[in-house]
């Protein structure tokens, strides 16, 4: 059994609410070295994926928390789920 933060362990650091979106912020955090997966959370009969974990090594977990701001920081609005208001 691994001990939390190991370096084998992987975390979740930003769940996207569609594949696309999560699929160019693994692609951000590759290109700022940052491995990253994408993991669906479930699907929907209607749209197909319903939201998008990405996850890191726990070792990585800071630099993809500050990347990860980075890009939804500079991300277009349309990118960004709709907040209720």
């Amino acid at each position: 059994m691994m001990t939390p933060g190991h370096a084998g362990d992987w975390v979740v650091v930003h769940t996207a609410p569609n594949l696309p979106l999560a699929e160019m912020i693994r692609d951000f955090l590759a290109a700022e070295g940052v491995a990253a997966e994408v993991r669906p959370r479930g699907l929907s009969p209607y749209i197909g994926v319903d939201s998008v974990d990405i996850v890191v090594r726990a070792d990585q977990e800071e630099a993809a928390r500050e990347a990860v701001s980075a890009f939804l920081a500079g991300a277009p609005n349309e990118l960004e789920e709709d907040e209720p208001g």
